[in-house]
């Protein structure tokens, strides 16, 4: 089995056992307190430690196919607690531990010692947990619940998936099935999948029955798991328990009308029916899910509670609301505007009295990334709710040019309402600047060679001159149209001389990867590690020659008291992502205020992001967009995308790329393709390179 099956196995394990599925201003959900040891132990470590849990009665066979779930699981996983997306000490992880507490102290005090609950931060309706005790909970899950207790059987679900040993059991008869060993010989390979399958929906089965025991010995209503699983039938749509008001998207001085709405026939209520097929699933279908609790219900003999709340209604709600608003973060920053949109405006209705401006200013930046990317608007099919098709449709039926308008609009009326924003000045003078890139009429417009204009777009265009930052706009629009009118020539000249000359960037989690094995796709997790852990050493002995400061955050080499340091490195890992899953987009981030204050806590406005990949073999000279900005967001897939072609001798790849943190644009960039062997010497040479042409402008 080669090491991509291994890695996505691995990961599809770790999931497998998940549940499937300006008054006031509300805090921003991050990390507080000390960090948890979890985050702060090196992988090497954890390894060695779940080792000694593999029993020596166990087979040869067996003893082998642990050690590589343990290595490859830990390695990954510590990947997955220092991203940024996993919360610590919160209120909303604070919370779950809560009802977690409450839920074992009774039946099962001995597991609070060896369970770990973290919230983190994504729009998938899930949780899930993993075999050395870590249950992660999504905020797009906790979102969609209504009550505790609802949260309450969920995690009860988790815990029994961590006491029954889940999923190493489930790595290693899928290891079974893969090989054709006893009962799965000669088995084919559909065969081998619907075996897994049925596996996988024999332990969420053992998951609902056992979780709902634990569940049952709570204080909470004992009928109220059914509703969880209404819930998770329809988890994957977009719904709101406000009604959407489609006229919302009008700005003061742009209407829409009739022939952007959808025709009220085309939108359909989707039916989801609980008995669907489930032959293939890896979990068990609703209708079957739910008559296995409702059993146990008319078995249980045990009175029903009336509560939803043990813990608090009031904390319950707090979390909501924070859930909910970082949820329409998340969308931003995954570039999902139209569910973005539809949630804030939610939010604005349930928290209007909390946070007035939240809801308004995340409205706005949706519009923005619409108006710059409309042309990449995901197709959408199947949509539950009726309101959010409405949206999704009046959208899609927008020209580019109107929705860019409307977006200016809106934006303005924000500006209007709220005071001046450096951010809603920058976001209105993006969308222009692609208007007149796009546009040749509007160019002509805001030029004076042409009074020609369509009389929205002269309305528009007279709406950002009378705001206090409008001739700043038109004027450097109209620099930015006489750079697009140059010759390339021109260009490349003015480039020549207007190079960035940088004494000090932040740089954040420097990478290095190690290949080994006989097809070089394969990772060494280990030598990778400590050469990691010795880099940020390395970066500040090839800064000091050139007086160039170097600051580095590194999550190989924090403590537990550096929070600040570590809530720094999420950020900027959110603010990268966002460019690396969408290596297309040069627009504004929808994190830019937040970003902000780190040039001037860390006195710089540059971030720059270094990287090794250290092999044996062949490869041909990277393009830049085509591998850096895609290959690398993911350390193991980036290993497999840049070692094609194989040849025995060592290999180094070095890159950095520099980023302007006011503007988003990268300043330099530089990525070196080297017949040399991968060490500390060439490394700190490359490093020195890269400080050297950044103070210089080379």
């Amino acid at each position: 089995m080669n090491f991509l099956n291994k890695l996505l196995l691995t990961n599809f394990l770790l999931l497998l056992v998940s549940f499937d599925s300006n008054s006031q201003s509300i805090e921003k959900l991050e990390a507080k307190g000390a960090i948890p040891s979890d985050l702060l132990e090196l992988p090497s470590l954890t390894y060695q430690k779940e080792l000694e849990s593999i029993s020596e009665s166990d087979s040869r066979k067996v003893r082998k196919e642990k050690e590589n779930f343990y290595f490859n699981s830990n390695f990954i996983l510590f990947d997955y607690l220092t991203s940024g997306k996993v919360l610590f000490n919160d209120p909303v992880t604070n919370y779950l531990n809560e009802i977690l507490t409450n839920l074992l102290k009774e039946n099962h005090p001995e597991l609070l010692n060896e369970i770990r609950l973290y919230a983190v931060k994504s729009p998938v309706p899930n949780a899930f947990t993993t075999n050395n005790g870590m249950i992660f909970f999504n905020i797009g899950l906790l979102e969609k619940l209504n009550n505790e207790a609802e949260i309450a059987f969920i995690l009860a679900h988790e815990v029994i998936h961590y006491k029954n040993k889940h999923v190493i059991d489930g790595y290693l008869e899928s290891k079974e099935i893969e090989k054709g060993s006893g009962d799965y010989k000669k088995l084919t390979v559909k065969d081998q999948f619907l075996t897994k399958a049925k596996y996988s929906r024999e332990r969420e089965l053992e998951a609902d029955e056992l979780g709902f025991d634990i569940f049952l010995n709570s204080d909470y209503n004992i009928s109220d798991p059914q509703n969880v699983y209404d819930i998770l039938l329809t988890a994957d749509q977009i719904t709101s328990k406000t009604e959407y008001d489609i006229n919302s998207l009008s700005s003061s001085t742009f209407v829409l009308t009739d022939e952007y709405f959808p025709d009220e026939k085309d939108l359909k209520v989707f039916e989801v029916s609980e008995n669907y097929e489930d032959k293939e699933a890896t979990h068990p279908n609703i209708k079957k899910r739910k008559e296995r609790i409702l059993s146990k219900i008319e078995n249980s003999n045990i009175p029903d509670q009336e509560n939803l709340y043990i813990v608090g209604e009031e904390k319950f709600k707090q979390v909501k609301m924070l859930s909910h608003k970082e949820l329409v973060r998340q969308y931003l920053l995954n570039h999902q505007y139209t569910e973005a949109i539809f949630k804030a405006d939610e939010f604005g209705k349930l928290y209007r009295d909390i946070d007035s401006v939240a809801s308004q200013k995340m409205f706005v930046k949706a519009l923005y990334g619409l108006a710059i990317n409309h042309e990449e608007m995901r197709i959408q099919s199947d949509l539950f709710s009726i309101d959010y098709q409405r949206l999704y449709k009046t959208l899609r039926n927008i020209e580019t040019i109107d929705l860019g308008l409307l977006a200016i609009s809106h934006l303005i009326d924000y500006e209007e309402k709220y005071g001046r924003d450096e951010e809603i000045r920058l976001l209105i003078e993006d969308i222009l600047k692609n208007m007149v890139y796009n546009h040749t009429l509007i160019k002509n417009y805001i030029t004076g060679k042409s009074k020609l204009i369509d009389s929205k777009v002269k309305l528009t265009v007279g709406r950002i001159h009378s705001t206090e930052y409008g001739e700043e706009i038109l004027e450097d629009v109209k620099d930015y149209i006489a750079f697009m009118e140059l010759s390339t020539k021109q260009k490349n000249e003015l480039y020549k001389n207007n190079k960035y000359k940088v004494k000090n960037s932040l740089i954040i989690n420097p990478f290095y990867a190690k290949l080994k094995g006989r097809n070089k796709k394969k990772l060494d997790f280990e030598a990778s590690e400590d050469f990691l852990v010795s880099l940020s050493g390395y970066i500040d002995e090839a800064a000091e020659p050139l007086d160039f400061k170097a600051t580095v955050i590194d999550v190989y080499n924090l403590d537990k008291n550096d929070l600040e340091k570590f809530n720094d490195q999420a950020l900027i890992n959110e603010w990268l992502n966002e460019k690396l899953n969408n290596e297309e987009w040069f627009g504004i981030s929808p994190i830019y205020s937040e970003v902000q204050p780190l040039r001037e806590k860390y006195n710089t406005d540059y971030f720059t992001w270094i990287g090794t990949l250290d092999f044996k073999g062949r490869m041909d000279s990277p393009s830049y967009g085509g591998i850096v900005l895609t290959a690398l967001y993911s350390v193991p897939m980036s290993a497999i995308l840049l070692v094609e072609k194989i040849r025995p001798h060592s290999k180094t790849f070095y890159f950095s790329i520099t980023f302007d943190l006011k503007s988003g644009k990268i300043v330099n960039e530089d990525a070196v393709y080297l017949d040399l062997k991968c060490n500390e010497p060439l490394i700190k040479s490359k490093i020195h390179n890269t400080f050297f042409k950044l103070k210089y402008g080379k």
